[in-house]
This record gives C-alpha cells, structure tokens and sequence, in this order.
C-alpha cells in the first residue's frame, strides 16, 4: 500500500489525546535502515521468525510505514515529525514530488493545518520534516502557519552546514524556510512544551537526536524500532553516542511505556530487552 487511509490510531491519556496519522508504507531495501543485513537476509530472517510476517515483502523488502502523531493536551496541538511531504524533489523515486493525501488525513482526523500550535521533530531527516512546508505558487511556505516550530539547536546548527544524506536539498525546502518565516524557535534538548511534553536528549542516530516523553507513552524517532535501533553509519551518526542514548532510556524509562518509533510498530522496553539483538547485547 503506497497511501494509507484507513490506519488512523488514537490513544488516550487522562485529557490528552494522541493521533497518529500515516503519509505511507513503502517497500524498503533493508540496506536503507540497517546495514548489516539484505534482502536475503530479511528472508532468512522471516523464516525462523514467522511474525516477522507483516512487515517483510514477497522479495525482501521491508515495509516502512511513515506517520506522523499529534499530541492534543487541550491547550496544544503538537505536530510530531511531519514524514516526507508533498511536491519535494528527492532521489528517492518514491518520495520525488509525491502527490499524497497526508494534509485531508490530518484535517479528517480534527486537526487542520491552521489548528497545529507547534511543530516538533525527533530528528531532521528528509522523511521526518516534509510536511513542515508546502509549495505555494513556487514557494516553500509553513504548512502550519500558526505554530511555533522547535528545533533542538544542536541539531539545526548541523544540518545548516551538512549536505543531507542523499544530496537532497532538504534543509533547503523543509528547514530553512520556517527561519525565514519567523516560525522557528532553537532550543535545548532537555526543553518541555506546557505541562505534558518533555524533551530527552538522544543523540546517535544524529547529532542532535531527541526522544519526547508523555505521560505513559515515548516518541523515540529513528533511535530505537521494534526488533532494531537507529543506523549510526550515516553522516552525523555515533554508534557510542547511541549506546549512551539507549542506555540512559533503559535506566530512566518506564521499561512498560508505549514506545512509538518513527517507523514501524509500537513496542515497550520490557519486550526489546528480551527480544531486540542490538538491546540484549548490551
């Protein structure tokens, strides 16, 4: 399935409402999330592991499901990582100038663009900002006009001056031009929005990587995923960095809070330190 429509999740806590709303779930080359395993191996993998099942296509692709989650406390509406986006020109032929219904998604669900008080990512890759703009007769404008956008300082400062991963002109049309707007809004990685929403600083899968905490429930981006963790071969990456970062959450998360990875299925950390290799080695 290219575009989702119909895998909108919500989860309650007390008076704040969680919303994840997908952009996609594409086959994906394994390469791409971890290096040291490939299609036959994924193969191999799903063999001795049936429930793998779900997740893995007929030649060894993995299926990448992208979403974005919104964080309704009553007082704000926080916009999590905002996928790939529309109209962006990419190397990725699945995501150059893709044509998706993510924003009717969004509004369906209770949340139009205009309603997002705040925008926040985990990290700044190219599937993890999209949607922080959108073309507006040639120009790259805030998709949410009426939000704050915050961004860990750490982590903007690098990408500022770091070619993206793939040579794409991301920092470009999804970064620089809320600067330019006057929407953005630098801050430490221990920073906290309102009452609810908490900051952790998880560096490794980038330089600047964070992990947010609500309530019972934890968005870790692209740190930590159901059966794996974050790649730390791509430019800015530190295999240390994220196994100080992976242990710190296993010292200060509750090991039966929800975690939301930025791809994947939701697990908790009772479940990755038993089943997860890169966790049970450690």
């Amino acid at each position: 399935l290219r575009f989702m429509h119909d895998d909108i999740l919500k989860w309650q806590i007390g008076d704040v409402t969680i919303t994840s709303v997908p952009e996609s779930s594409d086959p994906t080359s394994p390469k791409f999330m971890f290096s040291a395993i490939d299609k036959d191996g994924v193969l191999e993998l799903r063999e001795r592991a049936p429930w793998l099942e779900p997740f893995v296509g007929e030649k060894g692709h993995l299926l990448q499901k992208i979403h974005c989650c919104v964080i309704d406390t009553g007082k704000e509406r926080i916009a999590v990582d905002t996928c790939v986006g529309n109209d962006k020109e990419r190397g990725n032929p699945l995501w150059h100038e893709q044509q998706g219904p993510f924003l009717e998604l969004l509004t369906d669900s209770g949340y139009s663009p205009e309603s997002i008080t705040h925008v926040i990512c985990t990290h700044l890759h190219v599937d993890h900002v999209g949607w922080n703009t959108r073309l507006v007769e040639g120009q790259w404008l805030p998709t949410f006009p009426n939000a704050e956008y915050l961004f860990v300082g750490t982590e903007f400062d690098h990408w500022s001056t770091t070619e993206d991963l793939f040579g794409d002109p991301v920092f470009e049309d999804s970064v620089a031009p809320i600067q330019d707007a006057g929407l953005a809004n630098l801050v430490k990685a221990d920073h906290t929005i309102g009452e609810f929403v908490r900051f952790e600083s998880t560096p490794g899968h980038t330089p600047g990587g964070v992990c947010y905490e609500i309530g019972e429930h934890i968005f870790v981006g692209d740190t930590l995923f159901h059966g794996s963790v974050g790649r730390t071969d791509l430019p800015g990456g530190s295999l240390s960095q994220l196994k100080d970062s992976l242990l710190y959450l296993i010292k200060t998360v509750n090991h039966d809070k929800i975690i939301h990875s930025g791809h994947g299925d939701d697990t908790k950390l009772k479940h990755e330190l038993i089943s997860n290799p890169f966790l049970t080695s450690m």
